[in-house]
């Protein structure tokens, strides 16, 4: 399973995921960083220190990650994800879109991995990650 971080704002995103992954399967987490620290995010059963906002998957990866920066930077493409994101001004000021990061794991059970790295969420804090509405 391939591991790699990226600035989800990056203008080069899409020819460094297309270098790195090209259209391999996968899931991704998207947290924020400010001056090289993950932010943590407060949930009903402790805070999460890994920052997840949102966890998802996609048969191929690197379009999915594009849908979802699409969405939160130019409010284009559908991504459910990017949506809520936008629809609160409040996570926005708490997490700007400029200090978005994912990170990108390559899987050829992508909706699996989804599946059971959700699973392992709720079980640690009693929800889903802020952004995510279904498991």
């Amino acid at each position: 399973m391939l591991q790699n971080t990226y600035r989800l704002g990056d203008k080069d995103l899409d020819s460094k995921l297309f270098i790195d992954i090209g259209n391999a399967p996968g899931v991704y987490r998207l947290f924020c960083m400010d001056k090289g620290m993950v932010k943590p995010v407060p949930r009903v059963l402790g805070v999460d220190v890994e920052g997840r906002l949102y966890i998802g998957k996609g048969d191929n990866l690197r379009k999915r990650v594009l849908q979802l920066r699409s969405r939160i930077f130019h409010s284009r493409t559908k991504h459910s994800g990017g949506s809520r994101y936008n629809s609160n001004e409040k996570l926005n000021m708490a997490f700007p879109r400029e200090q978005l990061y994912i990170q990108l794991y390559t899987i050829n059970s992508p909706k699996l991995e989804e599946e059971r790295l959700l699973f392992e969420y709720i079980k640690l804090f009693g929800e889903l990650p802020p952004l995510n509405r279904k498991r």
